[in-house]
């Protein structure tokens, strides 16, 4: 949990969520994975906003497809990212991804598509987007299976090797090989 990370986002974006919509404190839940120097700052925000026992801020975990399975959304707040691992995995996984346009996160996210991007550091915006995930289950199951096929498609290994066969065609092509 580094600051180019900013959880402490996404740990806003949910004391906003459940400001703007009280009747979800029974159903909605915040896991943040990690550890670092925001940990217990989170931990306190969330204490302080009467929300901790909905909050599992776990620390380091090794269980990582496990934890993917058990969760519905996935949110990446980082104020700067390369390639996100992270969303990859999460959309190999199936969830729908909420991500800001931070670094290669936007050539991850296909906005409307596959997720939704959010500008970095506005938890508001980010808590509009989780709620809009929320309130319509069929485009959050949708772009979760749109991520999923996209990832398969050309992020592995497969996707990849077919990527890069038909750059060679096309350069030999081009070179009338």
């Amino acid at each position: 949990m580094q600051a180019v990370k900013d959880p402490t986002t996404l740990a806003r974006a949910f004391v906003r969520l459940l400001q703007l919509r009280p009747d979800l404190r029974r159903r909605l839940r915040l896991v943040i994975v990690g550890d670092g120097p925001l940990r217990s700052t989170i931990q306190t925000l969330l204490a302080d906003a009467g929300l901790i026992d909905l909050a599992c801020v776990p620390g380091f975990r090794e269980d990582t497809a496990q934890i993917y399975r058990s969760l519905n959304i996935f949110v990446v707040p980082s104020q700067r990212e390369g390639l996100s691992n992270t969303a990859l995995e999460a959309m190999a996984s199936g969830l729908p991804v909420i991500a800001t346009k931070a670094g290669g996160n936007p050539e991850v996210v296909e906005n409307g598509v596959t997720g939704l991007l959010a500008p970095p550091a506005d938890p508001g915006v980010m808590a509009e987007m989780i709620l809009r995930y929320i309130d319509d289950p069929e485009l959050s199951a949708a772009h979760g299976k749109a991520g999923r096929l996209r990832v398969v498609g050309e992020f592995s290994l497969s996707g990849m090797v077919d990527s890069y066969r038909a750059l060679y065609k096309s350069v030999a092509a081009d070179q009338g090989v």
